[in-house]
């Protein structure tokens, strides 16, 4: 029996993350300075066409990348959080799990966007597009973490401290 067709709507979608997927391989391997639409051709092995018939520009393609580097990075602190016991060795496990996030290479392609932004007029303004919705997410996050204090007021300002640290 053969598999059934799959939609229009389920291969665009399935060449989009392809595309996206590619896109944060190279912004891990190469950096921001050294990404180029042929080198995620090269990694995606799809072609220029391809990317520029769901992502208009080059800016858009990193936009959708980011987008899915800032979700990858909250499900892997939400896993590595997950089990943790309640009390204060609750603390100390997120911090050392946030720390641990801090030395993967996803989060080092961040920082790179990051730094390349604060020269790039485009790129800044990409990164700020997709900012408030990820920061949105760490602190929806950190009160799904810590639900008795997300009421306390401090909260999110010390929430946005750590972050910002």
């Amino acid at each position: 029996m053969t598999a059934p067709r799959r939609t229009q709507q389920e291969r665009r979608e399935d060449t989009q993350r392809r595309l996206v997927d590619a896109t944060i391989s190279c912004l891990i391997e190469l950096g921001y300075t050294r990404l180029t639409t042929t080198e995620v051709c090269r990694s995606s092995g799809m072609s220029q066409g391809a990317i520029f018939k769901h992502f208009p520009t080059k800016f858009d393609l990193v936009a959708a990348a980011v987008v899915r580097l800032y979700e990858q990075l909250v499900d892997d602190y939400r896993l590595a959080v997950s089990d943790l016991p309640p009390g204060p060795e609750k603390i100390r496990g997120c911090l050392e799990a946030l720390m641990a996030l801090y030395e993967t290479p996803r989060l080092m392609a961040v920082f790179d966007l990051h730094t390349a932004a604060r020269t790039d007029p485009d790129l800044h303004a990409v990164m700020q597009v997709v900012e408030k919705p990820h920061r949105e997410n760490i602190f929806e996050l950190a009160c799904d973490i810590f639900p008795e204090e997300s009421q306390n007021p401090l909260f999110v300002g010390g929430i946005d401290l750590l972050i910002m640290a």
